[in-house]
């Protein structure tokens, strides 16, 4: 383990910027404390000390308001923290979102969820004073973003499977102009339907996968290619499939919202018929009128 920190309090001149100490402020207080001790250390010797019995306050080191002060900013840092520590947690943040502390914990050495969790939020406070700070918070950002990204993959992928009954013999493509002509359409089928079982960026398993695929025994075309070019494949795919989604989502809306207004027109139309008008009521009550005389 690295033991920079260890170091750093042994000679009690360093805090680092990752441990999330107030540093202007304690080395205020231990400026303080040094110029004491000098003065103290002087005053010994028999040197100074005319300056020494013009500058009592100085000498006198820290109050004891300044002594709790100093005790309270020590225990707020994370002096068991070693930039090893530090940037094992911005890479956790980076692959499993800032909110994820359990999974985060996973990532790091000798630290448990609670303690995460503790440096989290005064990260999250704090990352401003750190000199790499702006840095990690951009990249857990971007690793965000990608996490977002997998999501909606996921999202589309289990759309587009879950329309067929049984998506490994008869999902189809619309492939457009984009259908290429490496990969057949069968190969295609099950690189959608693996990586939606295997989750999108499983690359090196969908790898695997296809090259044991009893579908595939004689087919030395997919079972050759690298992991890049699966991913490549399987990313042209997903467009295709989000387009398709989409002018699906967007057809369905255009017949809802055609089948509202129709229903409206009918509902409105109901209502109309039910109603008598003016001039029926009128002609209504006149034949009520001639009814009347003529019993009489």
């Amino acid at each position: 383990m690295n033991s920079e920190p260890k170091q750093a309090r042994a000679k009690g001149q360093k805090w680092f910027d990752f441990q999330l100490f107030d540093v202007p402020r304690l080395e205020e207080l231990r400026a303080k404390e040094t110029a004491a001790q000098e003065q103290k250390s002087a005053a010994r010797k028999g040197k100074e000390k005319e300056e020494e019995d013009e500058a009592p306050d100085e000498s006198a080191g820290l109050t004891r308001a300044e002594e709790l002060e100093k005790a309270e900013l020590l225990r707020a840092g994370f002096a068991e923290w070693t930039r090893k520590d530090f940037n094992a947690f911005v890479r956790g943040c980076e692959l499993h979102g800032r909110t994820s502390l359990r999974r985060i914990a996973e990532e790091m050495e000798g630290k448990n969820e609670h303690e995460v969790s503790k440096y989290s939020s005064q990260f999250w406070r704090k990352h401003e004073q750190i000199e790499s700070g702006d840095k990690a918070v951009r990249r857990i950002e971007v690793g965000e973003q990608r996490i977002t990204r997998r999501v909606e993959i996921g999202a589309a992928l289990a759309t587009k499977v879950t329309r067929h009954k049984n998506s490994w013999q008869a999902l189809k493509i619309l492939y457009g102009a984009q259908k290429g002509k490496l990969f057949s359409e069968e190969e295609d089928r099950f690189l959608v339907c693996m990586t939606h079982h295997l989750g999108y960026g499983q690359w090196d398993q969908l790898r695997e996968e296809v090259r044991k695929a009893w579908l595939f025994r004689f087919d030395w075309f997919i079972k050759t290619r690298s992991v890049q070019e699966l991913q490549r494949r399987v990313d042209l795919l997903i467009r295709l499939i989000e387009k398709e989604n989409a002018e699906i989502a967007e057809a369905e809306a255009e017949a809802a919202r055609k089948a509202k207004k129709e229903a409206a027109k009918k509902s409105a139309a109901g209502q109309k018929g039910s109603q008598p008008t003016a001039a029926k009521r009128k002609s209504d009550a006149g034949a009520g009128g001639s009814a009347a005389k003529k019993k009489r």
